[in-house]
């Protein structure tokens, strides 16, 4: 028996008839963490709790005991390969025999054991708050805070200094010590967001790499980040945070060109919230961009029946546009059905429009539009509009000259063509 072990047993012996009411195992363990003997004390806590699953002192201790272990293991997970050869309490640990040969993988292992660890102890705080609230629910909570805490702080940190691999790893130590609640969700988001960084620097390395590793690699973040946001996802009760989460695996599926997958997430949402104005509005502005005009303009048109029941649904003016928008996808399609119901959207746009920028786009598709359907009288109009707002608008003046002409007003036409040849001719490259 070592000196250690022997001073235990005296203690312990003396202490005996004192303490009763204590589990004899529970003291031991208490010295050996004073000892600083973590091991020892981990397995004189569990001895204990064999005799009593319900002791809370012996429950609340072994959860420090094994929060201490984590701190160890994420000590050394920090050490330098010098720092690992070294130590000599590191060489002599029996435990430790033949992990030392590889100090990135003894680094790597430690960071995971104290990863096992901090959830094991979480565990362990909760079961004591459980058992007894009144002695252990504030101190319980207060630890698992504080484990977390640390954690997440230097996670933020690292994020903070570009450090995006190590930063994933401090998140995913985070969500270990508490996956539950706020707590949890604070901390997996960032892993999201963190891996989805680390696989945008992987798709620009791959611009230049010939083997396909950084695509491969920038997959599999993408896969890694996806099933974080599945399984919380799948956990989410409130609709507006589920809906987020859903935004952010459409944003990561498309960042590997997944884009059937992501439109299909975009479709089932708004299946399952037919009348979300906001939703309608993200979805049609994304078919806008991909340039799927009509498809645009349906859901554009959904909108705005949906503000014309309820205008309260546009107080904040967020949805100004929505007439405009619709004019223009309407236009975009390159009918004249197309053109023909572009005309109404953008004269109630107009008549909307509180900035001189949106008065400029309304009127210049309102000039086109005319001018498209061989309306040349409103489609001159709407272009001198144009010229007011902007007298070096191309368009406009494209427009006049080319509506004045097929307007048989051939002095006007002259004056418009001449100036939109000046303007044509002063352009960059013309």
């Amino acid at each position: 028996m070592r000196k250690s072990d022997r001073m235990v047993a005296v203690v312990v012996a003396a202490v005996a008839g004192l303490s009763a009411c204590k589990n004899p195992f529970t003291t031991s363990g208490l010295l050996y963490n004073d000892l600083q003997q973590y091991r020892k004390a981990e397995a004189a806590f569990r001895r204990a709790l064999e005799d009593n699953p319900k002791d809370s002192e012996a429950l609340f201790n072994l959860a420090r005991t094994v929060a201490f272990r984590a701190e160890e293991d994420l000590k050394n997970s920090a050490r330098t390969d010098d720092e690992i050869r070294r130590d000599r309490n590191l060489q002599k640990d029996k435990n430790l025999v033949g992990r030392l040969d590889d100090p990135a993988a003894f680094r790597a292992a430690c960071f995971d054991s104290a990863k096992v660890l901090y959830s094991m102890a979480t565990e362990f705080y909760n079961k004591a708050a459980v058992v007894d609230s009144l002695t252990y629910g504030k101190l319980a909570h207060d630890n698992i805070q504080s484990n977390y805490s640390h954690a997440f702080n230097r996670a933020v940190a690292l994020k903070d200094q570009d450090r995006w691999d190590e930063s994933a790893r401090y998140f995913e130590l985070a969500y270990a010590v508490d996956s539950s609640g706020e707590n949890g969700l604070r901390a997996r988001r960032p892993i999201v967001q963190v891996q989805l960084k680390l696989a945008q620097n992987e798709l620009q390395a791959a611009k230049t790499d010939t083997d396909n590793a950084a695509q491969a690699r920038a997959e599999a973040r993408v896969d890694g980040a996806v099933k974080i946001l599945d399984d919380m996802i799948a956990h989410s009760s409130d609709p507006k945070a589920k809906r987020s989460l859903v935004d952010d695996k459409i944003k990561a599926l498309r960042m590997v060109g997944r884009t059937a997958e992501a439109e299909a997430l975009r479709e089932g949402l708004l299946a399952e919230n037919p009348d979300d104005l906001e939703l309608i509005y993200a979805i049609a502005n994304e078919r806008m961009s991909a340039n799927k005009f009509a498809e645009a303009a349906d859901l554009y048109q959904r909108g705005v029946v949906q503000i014309e029941k309820d205008p309260g649904l546009n107080e904040s003016g967020l949805y100004d546009d929505l007439y405009y928008l619709l004019g223009l996808s309407r236009f975009q399609t390159g009918t004249p059905d197309g053109y023909r119901a572009a005309i109404p959207a953008c004269e109630k746009a107009l008549a909307l429009a509180k900035t001189k920028d949106t008065k400029t786009d309304v009127v210049e598709t309102l000039a086109l539009s005319n001018f498209e359907l061989e309306q040349y009288a409103p489609a001159i109009e709407y272009a001198k509009q144009l010229v007011e707002l902007v007298p070096a608008n191309q368009r406009a003046w494209a427009v006049l000259c080319r509506a004045y002409t097929r307007n048989n007003q051939p002095k006007e036409a002259e004056e418009a063509c001449k100036r939109y040849e000046e303007l044509k001719g002063s352009q960059p490259g013309s």
